[in-house]
């Protein structure tokens, strides 16, 4: 099966709201609308994570913690995406809404050392002294 490495969008004449897909003949995908209603984050039972930056170092630093708030395992990084791959590699992270979370909330970071922004876990990225 070939994976399409970029998908074109044009605008409908009819709608400036409205997006259609290029498709090869045959294919037919089912439009969804983003949003929803978003799920409390459960605790993981594999613990809780920690994410800040050590601006010294040049790293995103993730600290994971047992459900007990035992120290368990530190990642460093320039990259948010390798390490979320890399707990997931180490099987630290149980839950998709978990992981979805750190996804985002890595690349928060990653954009907050790179522009130089503040960053706090959980909190808007803002302008000010790092």
């Amino acid at each position: 099966m070939a994976v399409r490495a970029q998908s074109s969008f044009a605008r409908s004449p009819t709608s400036s709201r409205e997006q259609h897909s290029t498709c090869t003949p045959g294919e037919h995908f089912t439009r969804i609308q983003p949003g929803g209603k978003r799920e409390p984050l459960a605790y993981d039972p594999n613990g809780y994570f920690i994410i800040t930056l050590d601006r010294a170092a040049g790293e995103i630093v993730v600290r994971h913690h047992l459900t007990d708030n035992s120290p368990a395992h530190e990642v460093r990084g320039r990259s948010g995406e390798p390490l979320l791959l890399g707990l997931l590699r180490e099987g630290l992270i149980s839950q998709l809404s978990h992981a979805g979370y750190l996804g985002a909330e890595l690349a928060r970071a990653e954009a907050a050392l790179r522009l130089k922004l503040r960053y706090e876990q959980d909190q808007p990225l803002r302008p000010g002294p790092v």
